[in-house]
């Protein structure tokens, strides 16, 4: 929390979320009392559904595309659901699913490279061109055949 809070000219985190507003407003209570953090939160409402009903699939899918009010040159999403990366695949981190895990200085590995992510690209004027090489979301969505 203390390097989005430190990088506020820089960083502006949105919650974006599968889950419904009661849950996720008890989690923020706790991680974010205040919200000087997150002042921007999405719910499940602003999900895509994505349902092929024959295959008995349902997803609710993420689309950071179509947030007119950000620039989408400078926007990123981090999420552990590659289902979530196939309307932006060139604005996604793939991320590890939060476990609570800490390392034994007592630290979030993750966590802590996800920052050095960050660092890498905050000043870029568009971040997809970095994205798209490093990460190739797209060739993996389309081997995958997500998309």
């Amino acid at each position: 929390m203390q390097y989005l809070r430190d990088n506020q000219d820089m960083i502006d985190p949105i919650v974006y979320t599968t889950a419904m507003s009661p849950y996720t407003s008890r989690i923020l209570k706790i991680v974010d009392p205040n919200r000087e953090v997150f002042k921007t939160v999405l719910f499940q409402n602003a999900c895509y559904v994505f349902e092929i009903k024959e295959e008995d699939i349902l997803h609710l899918v993420k689309d950071v595309s179509r947030f007119r009010n950000r620039d989408i040159r400078r926007t990123v999403l981090l999420d552990p659901k590659p289902v979530n990366y196939m309307m932006a695949p060139e604005n996604s981190i793939p991320v590890f699913e939060y476990t609570a895990e800490f390392n034994t200085d007592n630290q979030d590995n993750h966590l802590l490279n996800l920052i050095e992510e960050l660092e890498e690209i905050k000043d870029l004027e568009d971040v997809r061109p970095a994205l798209k090489e490093k990460f190739k979301v797209r060739e993996i969505l389309k081997n995958s055949k997500l998309i």
